[in-house]
């Protein structure tokens, strides 16, 4: 079959030359491979670059996420500074407010400890490329882990010291601090040691004696019934 022709005839409709092609069985199938890889080849091309037009708009795409991603990181860190200066205020006025209230005050090996241990390993963006931004998502993990355990003892000890105050205030209420006459008077036996002046004989005075006209007014010194 090599050395037979085949005749590829065009005729135009318009009754032009007419064009006869003579070309070998073996001859056209060369043509048409070529033209079947000519057009693969186009193909897988094509789709090569379209793919690579693709992963460039993915890249830029990723890389503006990333610069976000990075900004917000940036603006959480100052943040968690600003958060840290409040909580070490917060951390003075609690020592303040235990000494106010007469407790004695936390030492810093206690606080330690109430506070907690080591940080925990936490991994919070496993599934971030960048080790830097990583590293950087570690560290606020941490430092927001200890801010909140630091609250917590805060929290802790204002409600001790809270609880202090409420007790001295009642304390204080039935405490006498002011004189109960209000007028003129003189002071007939203090506090102590003195002759009982129903028995004659020295005893203990749990109390202090005024002496006023009739009709002078008096008031509780304290709260009670």
């Amino acid at each position: 079959m090599g050395g037979r022709f085949l005749h590829i005839v065009l005729m135009p409709e318009d009754g032009g030359t007419v064009r006869n092609f003579r070309i070998t069985a073996r001859g056209l199938r060369a043509v048409i491979l070529s033209l079947i890889g000519l057009v693969l080849a186009l193909g897988t091309s094509l789709t090569f670059h379209l793919r690579t037009f693709s992963d460039a708009q993915q890249l830029r795409t990723l890389r503006a996420e990333n610069h976000a991603l990075q900004d917000r990181v940036d603006e959480m860190d100052s943040a968690i500074l600003e958060i840290t200066r409040d909580v070490e205020r917060s951390g003075q006025r609690e020592r303040e407010a235990r000494l106010l209230a007469g407790l004695d005050p936390v030492d810093e090996e206690t606080r330690r400890l109430g506070i907690g241990g080591p940080f925990l390993q936490v991994e919070p963006a496993s599934g971030i490329a960048s080790e830097d931004l990583r590293d950087k998502l570690r560290d606020q993990q941490s430092r927001l882990d200890g801010l909140k355990r630091q609250l917590a003892f805060q929290k802790s000890s204002f409600a001790e010291v809270l609880n202090t105050l409420e007790s001295s205030r009642e304390k204080l209420g039935r405490t006498p601090t002011i004189c109960p006459v209000r007028g003129v008077y003189t002071l007939s036996s203090g506090f102590g040691v003195r002759n009982d002046p129903f028995t004659g004989r020295s005893g203990q005075h749990n109390g202090i004696d005024f002496r006023a006209a009739r009709g002078t007014p008096i008031v509780a010194s304290a709260n009670g019934t």
